[in-house]
């Protein structure tokens, strides 16, 4: 197993934590986003007004921004966070 070194993990793979994710790598920090891939918006019918998508369904959105977020290097790991440790 190789050891990873992040500036910032992101707990969730949904709206907020990927535009999270997009501007900390942005701005030059490593990143990486722990998903479950278990989206709790899975069943709505669309996103209004979200970044200036209109009625987008939740599946696109986070492939979009997947997608964008992967452009600027941020890594992704599918888990579950329980604890935090400093």
């Amino acid at each position: 197993m190789t050891d990873h070194h992040y500036d910032v993990a992101v707990v969730g793979g949904g709206p907020a934590g990927l535009c999270s994710a997009l501007w900390l790598a942005r701005y030059l920090h490593k990143v990486v986003v722990v998903d479950s891939g278990d989206p709790r918006n899975w069943e709505t019918r669309g996103i209004n007004g979200y970044l200036g998508h209109q009625g987008i369904r939740s599946p696109e959105l986070r492939a979009i921004g997947r997608e964008e977020c992967s452009k600027y290097g941020v890594d992704f790991v599918e888990g579950i966070v329980d604890q935090a440790v400093d």
